[in-house]
């Protein structure tokens, strides 16, 4: 193990913590104001920035890193409230595909407007330099956490 002060394993593990609290606080809120759960949200996201707002259910699971399962139960929850249709992939008969429909397009966009909000009133509270800093922060985190390079 690498050589870290006890003091900032503790801060961060502590941080860590409150952080998943916020956050689950937060899925709640979604599931309660849009009648979405968080994956659904994910879904929906991802099919929306999709070309063609069409993607196969192993494309879905890849680009979202859940679960196969995860990724087929939100697909059917959603098209069972017509926010997006499930069909044969038309390139792999084999494969399931799913898209957003214009009702899945009109969630995604409250949705998306409610989280504008939220961060713009989060980000508010900060004078310039400390927004800057928080949002390295984040993205040097996001990177840590996923090994994955920061989204543009």
């Amino acid at each position: 193990m690498p050589d870290i002060p006890q003091e900032s394993l503790d801060r961060y593990r502590a941080l860590s913590r409150a952080l998943a609290r916020a956050y689950g606080r937060g899925t709640h809120a979604t599931r309660r104001r849009f009648g979405l759960a968080s994956a659904e949200l994910h879904v929906l996201a991802a099919l929306g920035a999709a070309e063609g707002g069409r993607l196969t259910i192993g494309a879905l699971t890849t680009a979202l890193g859940l679960d196969k399962g995860a990724v087929s139960r939100a697909v059917e929850s959603l098209a069972a409230r017509k926010l997006v249709s499930r069909s044969q992939d038309k390139e792999d008969g084999r494969a399931q595909a799913a898209a957003i429909l214009a009702k899945g397009r009109q969630a995604l966009a409250k949705a998306d407007h409610a989280a504008d909000a939220e961060a713009a009133e989060l980000l508010a509270a900060l004078d310039a330099p400390r927004r800057r800093a928080l949002l390295d922060g984040m993205e040097t985190l996001a990177e840590l956490l996923t090994g994955d390079p920061p989204p543009s």
